[in-house]
Protein backbone atom coordinates (compact mmCIF):
# COMPACT_ATOMS: atom_id res chain seq x y z
CA UNK A 1 0.00 0.00 0.00
CA UNK A 2 0.97 3.55 -1.01
CA UNK A 3 0.25 6.73 1.51
CA UNK A 4 0.82 10.35 1.08
CA UNK A 5 2.32 11.56 3.89
CA UNK A 6 1.82 14.87 3.52
CA UNK A 7 -2.05 14.83 4.11
CA UNK A 8 -1.84 12.95 6.68
CA UNK A 9 -4.79 10.45 5.82
CA UNK A 10 -5.09 6.62 7.11
CA UNK A 11 -5.77 5.79 3.61
CA UNK A 12 -3.74 4.42 1.11
CA UNK A 13 -3.91 6.23 -2.43
CA UNK A 14 -2.45 3.19 -4.40
CA UNK A 15 -2.54 -0.72 -3.49
CA UNK A 16 -0.52 -3.23 -5.36
CA UNK A 17 -2.12 -6.03 -5.15
CA UNK A 18 0.66 -8.62 -7.27
CA UNK A 19 2.44 -10.80 -4.78
CA UNK A 20 0.59 -13.81 -4.07
CA UNK A 21 2.22 -14.40 -0.50
CA UNK A 22 3.67 -11.76 2.02
CA UNK A 23 6.14 -9.14 1.23
CA UNK A 24 9.54 -9.64 2.41
CA UNK A 25 11.64 -7.00 1.27
CA UNK A 26 10.79 -3.55 0.07
CA UNK A 27 13.12 -0.30 -1.67
CA UNK A 28 11.96 2.54 -3.28
CA UNK A 29 13.83 4.84 -5.45
CA UNK A 30 12.69 8.44 -6.77
CA UNK A 31 10.52 6.58 -9.45
CA UNK A 32 10.68 2.38 -8.75
CA UNK A 33 9.97 0.35 -6.28
CA UNK A 34 11.26 -2.92 -5.88
CA UNK A 35 9.32 -5.80 -3.88
CA UNK A 36 10.31 -9.40 -2.79
CA UNK A 37 7.69 -11.96 -1.96
CA UNK A 38 7.53 -15.09 -0.32
CA UNK A 39 5.94 -16.04 -3.64
CA UNK A 40 9.67 -17.00 -4.88
CA UNK A 41 9.35 -13.49 -7.16
CA UNK A 42 10.46 -10.24 -6.90
CA UNK A 43 8.28 -7.39 -8.67
CA UNK A 44 9.48 -3.65 -9.93
CA UNK A 45 7.02 -1.18 -10.42
CA UNK A 46 8.36 1.67 -12.94
CA UNK A 47 6.07 4.21 -11.43
CA UNK A 48 6.66 6.81 -14.86
CA UNK A 49 5.37 4.06 -16.73
CA UNK A 50 3.18 2.27 -14.51
CA UNK A 51 4.50 -1.22 -15.39
CA UNK A 52 5.10 -4.01 -13.08
CA UNK A 53 8.12 -6.60 -14.01
CA UNK A 54 8.17 -9.91 -12.35
CA UNK A 55 10.89 -12.16 -12.14
CA UNK A 56 10.67 -15.60 -10.34
CA UNK A 57 13.43 -17.12 -8.44
CA UNK A 58 12.35 -20.53 -7.43
CA UNK A 59 12.79 -19.95 -3.55
CA UNK A 60 10.96 -17.36 -1.32
CA UNK A 61 12.71 -14.00 -1.58
CA UNK A 62 13.84 -12.72 1.88
CA UNK A 63 16.00 -9.38 0.43
CA UNK A 64 16.03 -7.31 -2.56
CA UNK A 65 18.66 -4.28 -3.54
CA UNK A 66 19.30 -1.77 -6.49
CA UNK A 67 23.02 -1.87 -7.50
CA UNK A 68 24.12 1.69 -7.31
CA UNK A 69 23.94 2.26 -10.33
CA UNK A 70 20.62 1.61 -10.97
CA UNK A 71 21.74 -0.88 -13.43
CA UNK A 72 21.26 -4.39 -11.66
CA UNK A 73 18.96 -5.80 -8.53
CA UNK A 74 20.51 -8.28 -5.92
CA UNK A 75 18.07 -11.08 -5.02
CA UNK A 76 18.70 -12.86 -1.51
CA UNK A 77 16.34 -16.31 -1.03
CA UNK A 78 15.86 -18.51 1.46
CA UNK A 79 17.61 -21.07 -0.40
CA UNK A 80 21.03 -19.90 0.92
CA UNK A 81 21.54 -18.07 -2.24
CA UNK A 82 21.96 -14.50 -3.34
CA UNK A 83 21.58 -13.58 -7.23
CA UNK A 84 22.61 -11.08 -9.22
CA UNK A 85 20.07 -10.33 -11.86
CA UNK A 86 20.17 -7.32 -14.72
CA UNK A 87 17.19 -5.04 -14.20
CA UNK A 88 16.70 -4.03 -17.93
CA UNK A 89 16.32 -8.07 -19.39
CA UNK A 90 16.21 -9.79 -16.00
CA UNK A 91 19.05 -11.94 -16.74
CA UNK A 92 20.81 -13.61 -13.94
CA UNK A 93 24.31 -11.98 -13.83
CA UNK A 94 25.98 -14.11 -10.45
CA UNK A 95 25.43 -16.48 -7.71
CA UNK A 96 26.62 -16.01 -4.66
CA UNK A 97 26.56 -18.60 -1.91
CA UNK A 98 27.59 -19.95 1.49
CA UNK A 99 26.05 -18.22 3.96
CA UNK A 100 23.17 -19.90 5.69
CA UNK A 101 19.64 -17.99 5.54
CA UNK A 102 17.00 -20.46 5.88
CA UNK A 103 13.42 -18.93 6.57
CA UNK A 104 15.06 -16.19 8.39
CA UNK A 105 15.10 -12.65 6.97
CA UNK A 106 18.29 -12.10 6.63
CA UNK A 107 19.54 -8.76 4.31
CA UNK A 108 21.54 -8.63 1.22
CA UNK A 109 23.16 -5.50 -0.48
CA UNK A 110 25.83 -3.93 -2.92
CA UNK A 111 28.86 -1.62 -1.43
CA UNK A 112 28.87 1.49 -2.46
CA UNK A 113 31.67 1.18 -5.47
CA UNK A 114 29.51 -2.01 -7.04
CA UNK A 115 32.35 -4.19 -6.53
CA UNK A 116 31.35 -6.42 -3.84
CA UNK A 117 28.18 -8.33 -2.23
CA UNK A 118 27.47 -8.56 0.82
CA UNK A 119 24.93 -10.47 2.99
CA UNK A 120 24.03 -11.82 6.79
CA UNK A 121 23.96 -15.22 7.82
CA UNK A 122 22.62 -17.57 10.14
CA UNK A 123 26.25 -18.25 11.53
CA UNK A 124 26.55 -14.30 13.14
CA UNK A 125 28.82 -13.54 9.54
CA UNK A 126 28.77 -10.56 7.18
CA UNK A 127 29.69 -12.02 4.16
CA UNK A 128 31.90 -10.62 1.06
CA UNK A 129 31.23 -12.04 -2.23
CA UNK A 130 33.50 -9.89 -5.39
CA UNK A 131 30.90 -9.06 -7.76
CA UNK A 132 32.28 -10.93 -11.01
CA UNK A 133 34.07 -13.61 -9.86
CA UNK A 134 31.36 -14.45 -7.14
CA UNK A 135 34.75 -15.77 -4.34
CA UNK A 136 34.31 -15.27 -1.27
CA UNK A 137 36.81 -12.24 -0.51
CA UNK A 138 36.02 -12.39 3.42
CA UNK A 139 33.53 -13.75 6.17
CA UNK A 140 33.69 -10.89 9.25
CA UNK A 141 32.30 -11.89 12.32
CA UNK A 142 29.80 -9.94 13.57
CA UNK A 143 28.16 -11.89 16.98
CA UNK A 144 29.04 -15.48 16.59
CA UNK A 145 26.02 -17.97 16.12
CA UNK A 146 23.47 -15.03 16.40
CA UNK A 147 21.63 -14.13 13.33
CA UNK A 148 23.15 -11.74 11.38
CA UNK A 149 19.92 -10.49 9.53
CA UNK A 150 20.15 -6.42 9.29
CA UNK A 151 22.81 -4.81 7.22
CA UNK A 152 22.65 -0.85 5.88
CA UNK A 153 25.71 0.13 3.46
CA UNK A 154 26.50 4.36 3.18
CA UNK A 155 24.64 5.99 0.53
CA UNK A 156 28.54 7.68 -0.88
CA UNK A 157 31.24 5.57 1.05
CA UNK A 158 32.26 2.16 1.44
CA UNK A 159 30.61 1.71 5.03
CA UNK A 160 28.33 -0.95 6.64
CA UNK A 161 26.54 -1.23 9.61
CA UNK A 162 25.44 -4.26 10.69
CA UNK A 163 23.08 -5.38 13.54
CA UNK A 164 22.62 -8.79 15.24
CA UNK A 165 21.01 -9.23 18.33
CA UNK A 166 21.80 -6.75 21.01
CA UNK A 167 24.87 -5.24 19.18
CA UNK A 168 25.17 -2.60 16.15
CA UNK A 169 29.17 -2.55 14.29
CA UNK A 170 29.72 -0.05 12.05
CA UNK A 171 32.89 -1.67 9.18
CA UNK A 172 34.94 0.57 6.88
CA UNK A 173 38.23 1.90 6.56
CA UNK A 174 39.27 3.87 8.97
CA UNK A 175 39.73 7.00 6.99
CA UNK A 176 36.35 6.64 5.48
CA UNK A 177 35.03 6.35 9.42
CA UNK A 178 35.96 9.96 10.35
CA UNK A 179 32.73 12.01 10.04
CA UNK A 180 33.19 14.95 8.18
CA UNK A 181 30.44 17.51 9.74
CA UNK A 182 29.99 17.66 13.03
CA UNK A 183 26.59 18.67 14.88
CA UNK A 184 26.39 20.95 17.21
CA UNK A 185 23.55 22.12 20.00
CA UNK A 186 24.67 25.81 18.91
Amino acid sequence: MCWDLKSRSQVPIQTLKDAKDCITSLQVTDNEILTGSVDCSFRRYDLRNGKCDVDFVGAPVISVYFSHDGQCILVGSADDTVRLFDKTSGEMLGEYTGHQTQDMNVESAIITNDNFILSGSLTGELWCWDLVSSEVVKKFIHTPNKVLNTLNVHPRKDIVMTASVGSIKIWGKPDDLIVDDVITDD
